[in-house]
């Protein structure tokens, strides 16, 4: 159901539907928190996808590669250098990036001509694929 309220655009319905899940003793999980997460971004709203970040940490709900790979797209596609924050917050929380993480990352920051920033990545992560 929030799935389907998130693909037609009624996000205030899908966070209502995740407030009376949790009220009605079926708390959201992960996924749940990340669809309308997801949502949010798509529709340029990362603000209130970053508000549904920190709702997921009072719920004692532990964020995962997904929800930051969602959040970090979110601030890139919106312009905004909290992807690099996101990003940090990401690898110092214990979330291992994966390459969709990478991609992600290396994609913003060539976008907003971060070109030393992005080959610095891209260093950093061929080091450690090296060192594996």
């Amino acid at each position: 159901m929030v799935e389907g309220l998130c693909k037609q655009n009624r996000l205030d319905e899908a966070k209502q539907m995740i407030d009376s899940m949790a009220s009605e003793g079926c708390s959201p999980d992960v996924v749940t928190f990340n669809t309308l997460i997801n949502g949010y971004c798509k529709a340029g709203r990362v603000n209130d996808g970053m508000e549904l970040f920190r709702e997921m940490h009072l719920r004692g709900i532990v964020a995962d590669t997904v929800t930051y790979n969602t959040l970090i797209h979110g601030f890139c596609q919106v312009g905004d250098y909290g992807a690099l924050e996101k990003f940090q917050e990401m690898i110092s929380s214990g979330v291992a990036p994966d390459t969709i993480t990478f991609r992600i990352m290396l994609a913003g920051l060539c976008s907003k001509e971060e070109l030393q920033k992005a080959e610095a990545m891209l260093v950093d992560l061929q080091m450690s694929v090296d060192g594996e």
